[in-house]
């Protein structure tokens, strides 16, 4: 089974970080996704997994905390913990454009609402998580 970290960073106004997946990167290509995210390495935990994709995806490193785990078995097998962060993460970001294409900050409404009107942009394994991310942090 596939064990992956995804990270719903906080950013200002109530918002969270989303991203726009990079279009020819599998699964899912073009589509939003949450803002950082990817599979957790032999022996590495997932919290040790969550700030190594940080540092890989967007080039910086800061804490991040449990928010959510949740088993996924649709298209293929795997657990999913979701971190988020207390704080925003800086303005300076370094994207890895081989993973994503930008990231924008939206609320949960907005976030929701979007996904209501145009599922098909969205990952199914991202829809799952906001669902658990939701859930479990307010």
């Amino acid at each position: 089974m596939i064990r992956c970290s995804l990270i719903i960073p906080v950013a200002s106004d109530n918002k969270f970080l989303f991203s726009r997946r990079a279009k020819n990167k599998l699964p899912f290509p073009d589509t939003w996704v949450c803002a950082i995210g990817g599979k957790v390495n032999e022996n590495e935990s997932f919290e040790d997994a969550a700030k190594r994709e940080m540092r890989e995806e967007v080039g910086v490193e800061v804490p991040v905390r449990k928010v959510a785990s949740f088993h996924y078995n649709v298209e293929f097998e795997a657990l999913f913990t979701i971190f988020t962060t207390d704080a925003p993460l800086p303005d300076n970001l370094k994207l890895d454009l081989s993973e994503v294409q930008f990231v924008k900050a939206f609320s949960m409404e907005e976030i929701k609402d979007m996904i209501e009107k145009n599922p098909d942009e969205f990952a199914p394994t991202f829809r799952v998580a906001l669902k658990e991310f939701e859930k479990n942090i307010y």
